[in-house]
């Protein structure tokens, strides 16, 4: 049981290091139909099936749900359980980084070697972190396919999200839904 807490731990923290520009993909097919929908709902625990895999407290949870549907109401979405044409899931994932800060190499004699010959070293200084990556998906309702994927890597944090930082993040994913037509 006290295993089972550290990844749910590590996904809080996710949302408070140094933010990246949002990743996003969408079934090209799906471009005109991802430009009509106006209602929507949130995928559930029950309905998401392969779609999200929840290790998140209930409490960021709920906060993270609170975000996408005030982020897609202020821009003109309704909320419907009964007719949602797109249903949203999210999920997360954490990954261990290495950063190599410095790698030295140095050349000189060593009274070790034959002769007193020269001895190449090597000095590498590196420190692992946690990388956590937001995913929201847009599930088409009526086929039940995903249609559009956006997510938002960076390095965790040591703090639990905000409010405010988990909006920063739904709203700067979102701001990519629906993708614009190229010209």
């Amino acid at each position: 049981m006290r295993f089972a807490f550290y990844p749910a731990l590590a996904a809080l923290w996710f949302l408070s290091g140094c933010t990246t520009t949002p990743m996003v993909d969408y079934d090209h097919g799906a471009s005109e139909r991802l430009n009509t929908y106006t209602t929507f709902d949130l995928a559930t625990r029950v309905n998401n099936g392969e779609f999200r895999e929840v290790i998140l407290s209930p409490i960021v949870d709920r906060r993270i749900e609170r975000a996408i549907v005030e982020t897609l109401e202020k821009r003109g979405y309704i909320r419907s359980s009964t007719e949602a044409e797109f249903l949203v899931a999210f999920d997360t994932i954490t990954k261990t980084r290495t950063d190599i800060d410095s790698f030295i190499v140095t050349t000189g004699a060593s009274p070790r070697s034959p002769f007193y010959g020269s001895i190449d070293t090597a000095d590498v200084s590196y420190r692992e972190y946690e990388e956590g990556t937001f995913v929201i998906d847009v599930i088409d309702n009526l086929s039940q396919e995903l249609v559009w994927r956006g997510a938002l890597s960076q390095r965790l944090g040591k703090d639990a999200p905000d409010q405010e930082n988990i909006q920063k993040i739904i709203t700067s994913i979102l701001d990519q839904f629906p993708p614009q037509p190229k010209n």
